[in-house]
Formats: structure tokens, sequence, C-alpha cells
């Protein structure tokens, strides 16, 4: 039995002993699918974002500014995991080393993600040749459009026109106006840029990172 979790969802601002966000076991499903999705600014003290036992597919999502107080990452991968056209970064791992930056971990250390076009800034596995591992350039947690709240991405970062330009869906995360391909190609994460400049001053003017 697989799980969907497609399109218009932000999960933001949750605290747990573990797993911040969620955690999939093997008793509940056999795989699980995420899309079009924000995980954002959950805590946690260990695994700051989710950690899953089964099969997981990501795509067109975005994983960032969550919090590990203790240990782990902000996803832990205890199973095959595929990473399509997803960002995954500024995630923080807070005891040993504060400001540590800690994305992506699992077990065992020998398990490789696979998966295309994605931007993951730090890595304990093995990631697809083509992942970027670059700043993304985010803006904060913020109404973008759309019913859900997304983090924008500044018209220089490195995400835009490097997504997968086959397997996307009509729009971004925020739903109808907000078309998922523009200008080139389509970008990596939940949110396609639409062409307006932004204010990088203003709307980084609270991040803590390198988004700085």
């Amino acid at each position: 039995m697989r799980r969907s979790c497609n399109g218009l969802h932000e999960l933001a601002a949750n605290r747990a002993n573990q797993a911040g966000a969620w955690q999939a076991v093997s008793i509940i499903t056999q795989a699980i699918t995420i899309g079009e999705s924000t995980i954002s600014s959950n805590t946690a003290s260990s695994i700051a974002a989710f950690s899953t036992e089964v099969p997981t597919t990501i795509s067109n999502s975005t994983i960032a500014f969550n919090e590990a107080l203790v240990t782990g990452a902000a996803i832990y991968a205890a199973a095959d995991m595929e990473l399509r056209s997803t960002i995954v970064a500024d995630n923080l791992l807070s005891y040993a080393n504060p400001g540590q930056v800690a994305d992506l971990g699992g077990f065992p250390a020998t398990r490789v993600i696979t998966g295309f076009n994605n931007l993951v800034t730090t890595s304990q596995l093995a990631t697809p040749a083509d992942t970027i591992t670059a700043c993304p350039k985010l803006g904060p947690l913020a109404d973008n459009g759309g019913p859900t709240l997304t983090h924008a991405i500044a018209q220089d970062s490195p995400a835009i026109n490097h997504g997968n330009g086959e397997l996307f869906p009509l729009n971004d995360q925020r739903g109808d106006g907000f078309g998922r391909m523009f200008g080139a190609g389509v970008d990596i994460g939940a949110y396609e840029w639409q062409g307006n400049p932004g204010d990088r001053i203003f709307s980084n003017g609270l991040q803590t990172r390198c988004d700085i």
C-alpha cells in the first residue's frame, strides 16, 4: 500500500521529542509519496523534520529551517529514499555545534539516496551525481500566494531552471495561477520563481543561515 501527500501541503512549526513533523514506520504503510509540499520550522530533540522506515519518494518539495536539538538531521532515512527536484537545506543540529547544518542522514551509513535534479546542501549519505550543494537563497516561510505558506527563492537562486523538466505538475505548491514552469525550465523545490525581483535585504532580515 502506498500513501500519497501530493500538492498544496505545508507542515510547519511542530514540536516533538523525535521527528518534529512526522514519522513513518513499516507497520503503517509500505511506501510514501510526498509532492509539492513544504516542511519547515519543525523542532525535535532527535531528527528535526521526519524519519522514515518505509520507501519514500519526495518530489518538487522544500524541506528547510528545521532544527534537531540533540541528535540527527532534518531527514533520517532508514529505508530507500528517492528525491526528485527537491530542496533540502538550512536545517540545523544545535547540540554539538550550534549553527551546524544537518540536512540528510540515515542508516546504514552506506545507504544511497536516488533521484535527480535536487539541491541538498549537506548529506551524510551519498546523493545523485547531479545534486546541487550551493545555498538555495530561500526567503522566510511566508504567504507568497496560494492557500499555504512557502519559501520563495531569490532571482539568483541556483534552484532556478535546474528542476526536472519532464515529470512536473501544472502548478507549484501554491496552486492555480502559479505555473510550474517559468522561463527556461522548472525550478527545484515547492516554489516556482515567477519573475519578481524580490527584496533580499527585507525578506531575509531574520534569516540565520546561508540565506543571509
